[in-house]
């Protein structure tokens, strides 16, 4: 079979290349064309769940120079539908490398293409935002898979990456904080049990009261992929959280569901934010980091009311990349401080959250005041 494919986009536009990773399929599932400006981190980007009916373009020209290590990926297998390269490296250099990209690809039954002009193709979408696409072999019907793109339904995005059932990790420590799982990464996990806590995590569609059932010391509402307005019954369940006064912290996903809960409004971005090296600004000191970051969809700042107040701002555009309320310990970031792959210096964020945990005090005041004047974050 010859590796010979094309790319073939959703506006009438195809792109010749050379197929590898799972070359025996005729054709990828359809999938929203993304691009990523991450360096590094590759294995980490196409395990994430938050990837789920995505295809990633990576902008950086040669990818699978590493290799591939089974401790880097961030869930159980391959979650975006397909990759996008410039070039590929077949012999990759590194004293851990258990196997290259491209062997990888292939027991996740993923397909690849490269020789593609990438560049071409992120300047199309930020100049056009994104759209569908899949890879098939040469020897396809392109009309009929044209058709096939634009009229493909993306959704039933959670649900596909969510954990079944209740799963605990950690049980030795005293601390327990329930992960809702929207579909999160294996670091989060980590994360959390660096910080000697017990950690429970839940599927998505579990309800306030399942969740208090365990009795946890806080809530982390997962990272996880689409849009996070098909998850209006999740909302009601967060509110019922907040009035019985436990702190609530979410991440990306997590985020736009607890800004959307406090009556909030999430809009789709052009062409979103992905890659490992955007500057946020903290609003209450005035810090700047630089994080990881992977989202398609941003919380309109018009649409934030008392008592809900933006927390951290994108430098580049001003999206709102942070919330927290003045009267609820409610706060949650769009940004990703587990880090994988970037940088780690937002990791800060979950001490502050064991912070809250150990402060009762919290309790008894204003938590807009809490966290401006006796948060871990206002000491550092």
């Amino acid at each position: 079979m010859s590796n010979k494919g094309y790319l073939i986009l959703e506006n009438g536009e195809i792109f010749t290349g050379e197929l590898w990773g799972e070359i025996e399929q005729q054709q990828s599932p359809v999938a929203e064309l993304v691009f990523n400006t991450s360096m590094t981190g590759y294995q980490e980007i196409i395990t994430d769940p938050s990837y789920h009916q995505q295809a990633v373009l990576f902008t950086y020209p040669l990818i699978g120079q590493y290799g591939v290590h089974s401790s880097h990926s961030e869930s159980d297998r391959v979650q975006c539908s397909f990759v996008v390269v410039q070039s590929h490296c077949y012999e990759p250099s590194h004293c851990q490398s258990q196997m290259n990209l491209d062997h990888f690809l292939k027991k996740n039954k993923t397909m690849a293409i490269s020789g593609i002009d990438t560049r071409r193709i992120t300047q199309l979408i930020r100049e056009k935002g994104s759209f569908k696409a899949m890879i098939a072999h040469e020897n396809c019907a392109k009309e009929e898979l044209m058709k096939e793109i634009r009229k493909a339904k993306l959704k039933d995005h959670v649900s596909n990456v969510s954990t079944r059932s209740v799963r605990s990790y950690g049980v030795e420590h005293e601390k327990h904080v329930v992960l809702w799982d929207f579909g999160h990464k294996k670091n989060i996990l980590n994360q959390l049990l660096a910080q000697n806590c017990k950690v429970s995590v839940v599927p998505y569609h579990f309800s306030a009261e399942q969740i208090m059932q365990l009795c946890p010391c806080a809530v982390v509402l997962s990272n996880g992929p689409g849009d996070p307005t098909e998850l209006v019954s999740v909302l009601s369940e967060i509110n019922k959280l907040k009035d019985r006064q436990i702190p609530l912290f979410g991440i990306c996903l997590g985020m736009q569901l607890m800004a959307l809960a406090a009556g909030a409004k999430s809009q789709k971005m052009h062409f979103g934010h992905r890659g490992a090296n955007a500057a946020v600004r903290e609003t209450l000191h005035g810090q700047v980091m630089v994080t990881s970051q992977n989202h398609g969809y941003e919380i309109s700042a018009e649409s934030l009311t008392n008592p809900l107040r933006p927390w951290f701002e994108n430098v580049n555009d001003q999206t709102i990349e942070g919330i927290y309320m003045e009267n609820a310990a409610y706060f949650a970031v769009q940004f990703h401080p587990e880090f994988t792959p970037g940088p780690k210096e937002s990791s800060i964020l979950f001490d502050l959250l064991m912070q809250l945990i150990e402060d009762k005090n919290y309790e008894k005041e204003n938590f807009g005041h809490w966290l401006r004047t006796n948060s871990h974050w206002a000491s550092c």
